[in-house]
């Protein structure tokens, strides 16, 4: 679900579910279900049609939804024009007031809305000046007449009253002031906005006819106005005209207010929303508005909700109790992580160192002599005889060894022997830098469950505003609304 209405003057409850679409339920008074009937519905019924809706709040007699065009549908009473459509004819289905709109709130007889541009608007009938027009009482407009060109952004409206939240954080009230509910230190009734006391910024406001709430910027939360039945939460029942702090908590982070259905009635109830998710209430405690399993011991100061959970998202209020949002699913969260592994890697660095180394080269020297050139020489002397002839012959042979000479011949033959390889291995082991390498995997499973837990309904009989009397059940325990999907 994603919205819900948050109308302290309504006897009729509505949401926006996520799949936005619009639902509504109780009391029918007036038409304002949108049904085309004023036949009750106790259980959700869809309002209008389509599923583009956005936004949705209750009076006490009339319903209004934004869609996400921005444009706003009203239903129910029109008696006082607070449909806004310039008439006064009651209407059991929804009709279109002109304009852009973001937000609405509406009292009794009176309707606050802001427009897309932020600017302030009213309509209808204000009886204490909570139309903020600066008109005599009971003055009717029955369509939007700008309030403030100022920058809003949220309003609530009581049964008379009206307080609004500008964009700058500061609060603004006007309307019934006769128990100092507006905050602005009198108690006299305001006809246009007046700033609270109480200084600071602020991020969430809500009111009912008899006392207003508020929410600082610093998640402190703080009240004033009447204080019946402690539902200031200050522990005291002492009124008060500006706004006092409740407890020393600095987690609220919304909050709602219900009750004083009409002028004089009891001033009702306050819950509030912590950042931790936590529901809590305090103030009056018939119809089991607050939520605690008790009707007959009002609160004076935070109580938390039977439930005792983590998980409420949002709250909203009605005349007589609350309608709250909540996780119901419970989750179990398992975290598994990896082991860590730490990996040490040590680099081996091997050197090896190989050495060649040649052989010896082997000189062969062959020295051969030359031949031995042996010269002859042959020298004839020829002497002639006398007529006889006589012949002499002589041979004189000279043998002359013709010098020896020596031819060396130096051959060198170099006959590379086998290369011996001579390999020396040196192994250095050089440790690297240790490596960590670490992976953390975390796997979250997350298990869901759904828990509803139901409550016995007690019967009880009361005089509705409009005079009916009927049957109904008070609850004075939270139970989960049955959707049927």
């Amino acid at each position: 679900m994603a919205v819900i209405s948050n109308g302290s003057c309504a006897t009729t409850e509505a949401v926006v579910k996520n799949d936005s679409t619009a639902w509504v339920w109780g009391g029918n008074y007036y038409g304002q279900l949108g049904q085309s009937n004023t036949i009750h519905r106790s259980s959700p019924v869809q309002f209008g049609t389509g599923s583009t809706w956005k936004f949705i709040n209750c009076g006490q007699r009339n319903i209004a939804a934004i869609k996400s065009d921005d444009t706003l549908w009203m239903s129910g009473d029109n008696a006082s024009g607070q449909l806004g459509n310039n008439s006064t004819i009651n209407r059991s289905s929804p009709v279109q007031v002109t304009g852009s709109w973001k937000s609405i709130a509406i009292g009794n007889t009176h309707v606050l809305a802001i427009k897309s541009d932020d600017t302030l608007w009213s309509w209808g009938t204000g009886i204490a000046g909570e139309l903020g027009l600066n008109l005599p009482d009971f003055t009717t407009r029955s369509s939007p007449v700008q309030v403030s060109s100022a920058s809003w952004t949220k309003v609530s409206a009581g049964y008379a009253t009206s307080m609004g939240l500008k964009t700058d954080g500061t609060v603004w009230a006007w309307g019934r002031n006769l128990e100092g509910q507006l905050g602005d230190g009198t108690k006299i009734n305001r006809s246009s906005p007046v700033q609270i006391l109480a200084a600071g910024t602020y991020t969430d406001i809500a009111m009912n006819n008899a006392m207003s709430a508020i929410i600082k910027s610093n998640g402190t939360l703080w009240t004033c106005g009447n204080s019946n039945n402690g539902v200031l939460g200050n522990n005291q029942l002492v009124n008060v005209s500006s706004h006092i702090q409740v407890g020393s908590d600095t987690t609220w982070s919304k909050v709602a207010v219900a009750g004083a259905p009409t002028v004089g009635a009891q001033a009702g109830s306050v819950a509030g929303l912590k950042t931790d998710g936590t529901l809590w209430t305090w103030g009056y405690a018939g119809y089991g508005t607050l939520g605690n399993n008790d009707t007959a011991n009002n609160a004076s100061s935070p109580v938390q909700t039977t439930l005792n959970d983590i998980n409420w998202q949002t709250i909203g209020a009605s005349s007589l109790g609350y309608i709250a949002i909540r996780n119901t699913t419970t989750t179990s969260t398992t975290t598994t992580s990896t082991t860590t592994t730490t990996t040490t890697t040590t680099t081996t660095s091997t050197t090896t160192t190989t050495t060649t180394t040649p052989a010896p080269t082997t000189t062969s020297t062959t020295t051969t002599p030359a031949p031995t050139t042996t010269s002859t020489t042959t020298t004839t002397t020829t002497t002639p005889a006398p007529t006889t002839t006589s012949t002499t012959t002589t041979t004189t042979t000279t043998t002359t060894p013709a010098p020896t000479t020596t031819s060396t011949t130096t051959t060198t033959t170099t006959t590379p022997a086998p290369t011996t390889t001579s390999t020396t291995t040196t192994t250095t082991t050089t440790p690297a830098p240790t490596t960590t390498s670490t992976t953390t995997t975390t796997t979250t499973t997350t298990t869901t469950s759904t828990t509803t837990t139901t409550y016995p309904p007690v019967t009880w009989s009361w005089t509705v505003t409009a005079g009916e009397t009927q049957s109904v059940d008070i609850l004075a325990t939270p139970i989960e609304i049955n959707w049927g999907d």
